[in-house]
């Protein structure tokens, strides 16, 4: 894989993790617990490895377990899909899903927007702060 490519699913990762962790007070979720679905979202395509492989040995409960092996799998729905839908929604400017899903969730677009702009933010704080490697 790539390096850049590599630094853009880190990034992204990033954003998903602080996302889901800043909006989880709202939902009545852990915040750690939406944190870690956020950061291991896209693990499978950092490491290049099923999530099934990912997530296996891995000390998670069986809601974060469920949540990581389902996600984009709508026929397996599960108690944080609407969450998930919402931070793709959010990332991709679906902006019709982001209002029916903030909706959904009863939460403000400007929460939502306020909670990702602020997870951009701390994410490119936190790989600019990585030492470069050469």
């Amino acid at each position: 894989m790539g390096e850049e490519k590599c630094s853009d699913l880190v990034l992204s990762s990033l954003v998903r993790a602080r996302f889901c962790e800043l909006i989880a007070p709202k939902l009545n979720h852990v915040a750690c617990d939406l944190f870690l679905i956020g950061m291991f979202s896209l693990m499978d395509a950092i490491l290049e490895v099923p999530m099934g492989v990912v997530v296996e040995g891995l000390a998670f409960d069986a809601d974060t377990r469920e949540e990581l092996l389902g996600m984009n799998r709508m026929d397996h729905p599960t108690a944080m899909t609407p969450i998930y839908e919402l931070r793709i929604a959010r990332e991709t400017g679906e902006w019709d899903i982001v209002a029916r899903q903030a909706r959904m969730l009863n939460l403000s677009l400007a929460f939502v927007n306020r909670a990702y702009n602020e997870a951009v933010t701390w994410a490119h704080q936190m790989t600019s702060a990585a030492p470069q490697q050469k």
